[in-house]
């Protein structure tokens, strides 16, 4: 049964001084690479972050492009979806247009004076339709919208061009959905010359009067809506353009007539954008952000399948990437606290770990009372000083041993025995070179590595200082404390290099010192 409890205590005890070992080299690893290990996770850390603030840079980047995608998605689906709606309603509009026109021709063949005309008295029996009448200069003379009463139309080459076909023609003729150039409505138009061709009737309706649930598709009042919605959207603008997109005007909304003096690089874009059918854009710099604008074109067609110039349309939306900026801005910012706290705190961390590495380690190598290298720290020395050691350079040990050091525990406590031995050891290291080692080996004993030793009479001369050291008197807590101590020595030979030989062989010789003093052991 004994053997059993044995062999557990030895398994017990080997198990504990593998856990040690494999501690202190894993302390020894980390001490090695600790720096390396550092900036390796401070490394990795710093580039998860960093990526994760160029992922939420692309998001807002992409944000902002979608919501650019929306708006312009948006203006043009309710260009494209009043034409849809319009057109429902068409064929009835077009069929009360040519119905009114004839009603109008009668009255000319009745009474051809036309200033004669009580055009707001006809208004009334047309379903408050506008009526026009152009002469052969195409300028308005007679009109029920006062706005337009006196309007030269020869002053637009192409659409002057357009009704002098339509004086000439003798059909009614009908135009799609139109945004009228004077007030920026929405309105639909028709043509009936007279039979001598001097005049050129015309009637308008306006399609939001006409179709209130329309109102709804008002591409000028969604423009206005997105602008104020999103800050990023400086303006939305219409243009207006002839065949060969040569003449460019931009429609203003209500109460404005078509602007045609616009830059130049916008008319140029203009029409790359409508001849081209694609989307042309420019970039305007400032200080510390850009605009970029997009020119859409939008084209309708005929009956015959052409494109309809005259109810085609060009959009202009101006971006500006001043509140993108911000939020990137912003988010670098917060990019740089991040990582400013992120260091702070790692360096707090690291700071900590390594001193309770450095703590532990200490602790591993060092006597907890007297902060003396222990016997494996002892040991690990030497064998650097060993493989270090110059081919005729000798080591000697000093095995040294408190005499009655029991009494001083007995008659003073045990506390004073530990005040005892730390100066002791403080002594000890006052003597000894720097490149020697003091170590700490039991409870009153230490042993002393001397490093290039070059003759016995070294050592001795130090053995002397460190029994004459010991010797003086310690004063603690208000005692006077004396005390002595053997010191046993060896020195290697060539031969003899092991540590645990020249410890045996100090050891040995500091019991002979004890005994011809008749100290008890």
């Amino acid at each position: 049964m004994a053997i059993v409890v044995e062999i557990k205590e030895k398994v017990i005890l080997n198990d504990i001084v593998y856990r040690v070992e494999k501690g202190i080299y894993m302390m020894k690893l980390l001490r090695k690479y600790n720096y390396l290990i550092i900036i390796i996770v401070f490394t990795v850390i710093l580039c998860m972050s960093y990526n994760s603030y160029k992922r939420t840079k692309e998001i807002i980047k992409c944000k902002y492009k979608a919501q650019s995608h929306l708006v312009e998605n948006s203006v043009t689906h309710a260009l494209e979806s009043a034409n849809g709606a319009y057109s429902i309603s068409e064929n009835i509009l077009n069929e009360e247009m040519e119905k009114y026109s004839k009603i109008l021709l009668k009255e000319y063949k009745s009474n051809p004076q036309i200033e004669t005309w009580n055009v707001d008295e006809i208004k009334k029996q047309m379903d408050n339709y506008d009526i026009y009448i152009i002469d052969r200069n195409l300028k308005v003379i007679k009109t029920t919208f006062e706005k337009d009463l006196g309007m030269d139309f020869s002053k637009y080459p192409s659409f002057s061009k357009l009704l002098k076909s339509r004086l000439e023609a003798n059909c009614f003729t009908a135009d799609k959905m139109d945004i009228s150039s004077n007030t920026g409505e929405i309105k639909k138009y028709s043509y009936m010359p007279t039979s001598d061709q001097k005049y050129l009737i015309e009637l308008s309706i306006n399609i939001l009067d006409r179709y209130p649930v329309l109102k709804e598709l008002n591409a000028f009042s969604l423009a206005r809506n997105l602008v104020d919605k999103y800050p990023y959207v400086e303006d939305i603008s219409f243009y207006k353009f002839n065949k060969q997109a040569n003449n460019v005007g931009m429609i203003k909304d209500k109460k404005n007539p078509i602007d045609i003096n616009i830059p130049k690089n916008d008319k140029a874009l203009v029409k790359e954008a409508v001849l081209w059918n694609t989307i042309q854009s420019r970039v305007v710099k400032h200080s510390n952000f850009t605009t970029t604008i997009k020119y859409i074109p939008i084209l309708t067609k005929n009956q015959e399948g052409e494109n309809d110039w005259w109810n085609s349309f060009a959009i202009g939306i101006a971006y500006s990437n001043k509140e993108m900026l911000r939020e990137i801005n912003k988010e670098t910012n917060m990019f740089f606290i991040h990582i400013f706290t992120i260091a702070t705190v790692f360096i707090i961390f690291i700071t900590s770990i390594i001193y309770l590495l450095k703590k532990t380690e200490y602790m591993a190598y060092h006597d907890h009372l007297t902060g003396l290298a222990n016997r494996k720290a002892f040991e690990e020395y030497f064998n650097e000083i060993i493989n270090k050691r110059k081919s005729k350079s000798k080591v000697a040990i000093l095995y040294l041993d408190l005499d009655d050091f029991k009494y001083i525990n007995d008659h003073y406590g045990h506390e004073m025995g530990d005040k005892l031995l730390i100066e002791v050891a403080m002594r000890l290291k006052n003597i000894v070179r720097d490149q020697d080692k003091v170590s700490r080996v039991g409870g009153d004993e230490f042993i002393i590595l001397l490093t290039d030793i070059q003759s016995e009479n070294h050592v001795s001369r130090v053995r002397e200082k460190l029994e004459n050291s010991i010797k003086r008197p310690f004063y603690l807590d208000g005692r006077r404390i004396m005390i002595h101590c053997s010191i046993g020595l060896s020195i290697s030979s060539d031969k003899d290099f092991s540590l645990e030989g020249l410890i045996n062989k100090a050891d040995v010789s500091m019991y002979s010192v004890k005994n011809e003093k008749g100290t008890p052991s």
